[in-house]
């Protein structure tokens, strides 16, 4: 299933959900669709991993490669926060492998977070109410 997204316009965030299993061209798929969105403007991003049990495994080029493409569209001057929900060990690790090379990535201005839940998730964003 490819991951799932929706825009709220009202509160500049863009929510995804993946599925069971995840692949290496669903994940690239993602970023290239939401890159539009967040060209447009500052959004930020709850991305719900905790529902995927397999994945492709990424090589260290692919998670440069997501990287790089997702930078693209940050915008200078302005932080947004990216929150990634990922329950299981594999996904956490896979989680934290791309939050690494994004923050050694020198035009990024994306706050990122790997979080065990979505109460989390929402605390990182700092939205006072719960999420749709």
């Amino acid at each position: 299933m490819p991951i799932e997204y929706k825009v709220d316009l009202e509160r500049h965030l863009i929510i995804s959900t993946a599925g069971n299993r995840l692949t290496k061209e669903e994940f690239m798929d993602y970023i290239q669709q939401i890159t539009s969105y967040r060209q447009t403007g500052v959004f930020d991003q709850l991305v719900d991993l905790s529902a995927v049990q397999e994945v492709d495994l990424p090589t260290t080029k692919i998670l440069q490669s997501f990287v790089k493409i997702a930078t693209r569209a940050d915008k200078p001057n302005y932080v947004s926060k990216l929150a990634i929900v990922a329950t299981s060990d594999l996904i956490f690790g896979l989680s934290r492998a791309y939050a690494a090379y994004r923050d050694l990535e020198n035009s990024s201005t994306t706050k990122v977070a790997i979080l065990k839940s979505l109460d989390a998730a929402v605390l990182f964003l700092e939205y006072p109410t719960k999420l749709d």
